[in-house]
């Protein structure tokens, strides 16, 4: 269990209970960041703002993110790779140089 600091507010929250409480909620559409809860892509702030019932005016993206990173979940910017480079560069380049 971790507990949370967000805007003062303290919480208690496991990845379990994110997974649990995420369960059977359909994502909305993702503009710049996400979560992967199970096997859903989320924006940040919906997934916390559903597990806390916290208002998602009182919290930014950036706070969300750190939570939930916090608990262990993957976040990341849409259209980047885990590995950091944009999802646009193939697979098999090392070098955007390379591309001419």
């Amino acid at each position: 269990m971790v507990r949370i600091v967000v805007g003062g507010r303290e919480l208690d929250l496991t990845a379990d209970e994110v997974l649990r409480r995420m369960r059977g909620v359909e994502p909305e559409t993702v503009r710049e960041h996400f979560v992967v809860v199970g096997e859903k892509l989320f924006p940040p702030k919906q997934a916390l703002a559903q597990v806390t019932g916290w208002d998602r005016q009182t919290f930014t993206t950036m706070e969300a993110t750190r939570v939930l990173s916090r608990l262990g979940l993957v976040c990341q910017r849409a259209g980047q790779r885990i590995d950091g480079r944009p999802a646009w560069v193939p697979e098999n380049t090392t070098n955007l140089e390379e591309q001419g």
